[in-house]
């Protein structure tokens, strides 16, 4: 494959469609089964629901921290331009997540609600004020994983990768039976441990992607499928409702490394080109990653007294869609394009 630096079209169409899974999985769109049940989880039975929910949807995250960490590896990066990237993640992190929860619940409450205590504040921090923009802070961490692993040889990278996935895969059951269930949380960098190590490897090794991305994709895909079979059968414990609504790690689990990997490596193949209906969408995913937040409350609140049309939840979810790509061209006229828009053409 050519490392040179020209658009990577490939991601285009990962960003688009992974920016609208975020939306499907915070509507829950697609339903839930008994696995969101405190009474009767230990009745569940595996069902279409859990494989979009559990295996599609919930990959838009670790998918985009995989396609940045690659992308910042194709920059051979200093320290000097890891610090430009922090700054920007931070000034995200912090302006948006202060807009949502003023937005929800006035300044006062929002005031009142930050901890006094070192520790919940600096988790307070962490879930950047118990909100989805803990994504910006965990890309920081992954980040600065990823310059020190710029300056390392494969072999060193392959050992932190195959320990960190390790990690990833035994970490449940110690949270489960230390009962420091946090470890294995959704909103801190430990379940992408791997991410920064196997993207740098990802990017070294570009060239001889070229022959061998199917079995590569292949085989990282019969690892997630295996694992995933696993971490239904292991993971599956009430100890998590403590900290979300359902009683399977979010993403600390191997299964979810391994599908974006192998999504990463097959979409990074050689494409031509793509439509500007998704340059669009993948242009407008950060600005559908902020404000999808925003618009869902008012579209549930409305749709249930509308048409019924509207009550379907796959038409509420285009309704989102509809209002926060223009509620994002409009706030381009009065924010800094940074905090909405990503870059419209990642190279390699």
């Amino acid at each position: 494959m050519n490392v040179g630096r020209r658009p990577i079209y490939g991601i285009f169409w990962l960003r688009a469609f992974f920016s609208i899974c975020v939306v499907e999985w915070h509507t829950l769109a697609v339903g839930k089964s008994l696995i969101f049940s405190k009474i009767d989880y230990k009745s569940h039975q595996y069902e279409l629901s859990d494989f979009l929910n559990f295996q599609v949807f919930l990959l838009a995250v670790p998918i985009f921290l995989a396609i940045s960490c690659y992308l910042f590896a194709t920059r051979k990066p200093d320290a000097k331009y890891f610090w430009t990237r922090a700054k920007h993640l931070i000034l995200l992190s912090f302006f948006w997540s202060v807009f949502l929860n003023i937005w929800t619940d006035g300044i006062f409450k929002f005031i009142t609600s930050i901890p006094l205590s070192p520790w919940a504040l600096m988790e307070f921090i962490a879930r950047a004020g118990n909100t989805p923009y803990y994504f910006f802070l965990c890309l920081m961490v992954l980040l600065g994983l990823c310059l020190l692993a710029s300056r390392l040889n494969n072999y060193t990278l392959w050992l932190l990768t195959i320990f960190s996935i390790l990690l990833v895969a035994l970490m449940p059951m110690i949270s489960t039976f230390s009962g420091f269930i946090k470890l294995s949380a959704w909103w801190h960098p430990l379940p992408f441990l791997p991410y920064p190590f196997a993207s740098t490897l990802l990017f070294r090794y570009s060239r001889e992607l070229h022959h061998w991305r199917f079995p590569v994709a292949a085989l990282s895909l019969g690892a997630a499928i295996i694992s995933g079979f696993f971490e239904w059968k292991y993971y599956v414990d009430a100890i998590y409702f403590s900290i979300q609504p359902y009683a399977l790690p979010a993403y600390m689990r191997p299964s979810v490394f391994f599908a974006c990997y192998s999504l990463l490596v097959l979409f990074l193949g050689p494409w031509s080109n793509c439509p500007a209906f998704i340059r669009f969408l993948s242009d407008y995913s950060l600005t559908l990653y902020c404000l999808h937040l925003f618009f869902i409350p008012i579209v549930v609140k409305y749709a249930s007294t509308a048409a019924p049309i509207f009550q379907s939840r796959q038409i509420q979810v285009v309704l989102v869609l509809l209002l926060s790509y223009a509620g994002g061209m409009f706030l381009k006229l009065f924010f800094k394009k940074s905090l909405l828009v990503s870059s419209s053409s990642p190279q390699s």
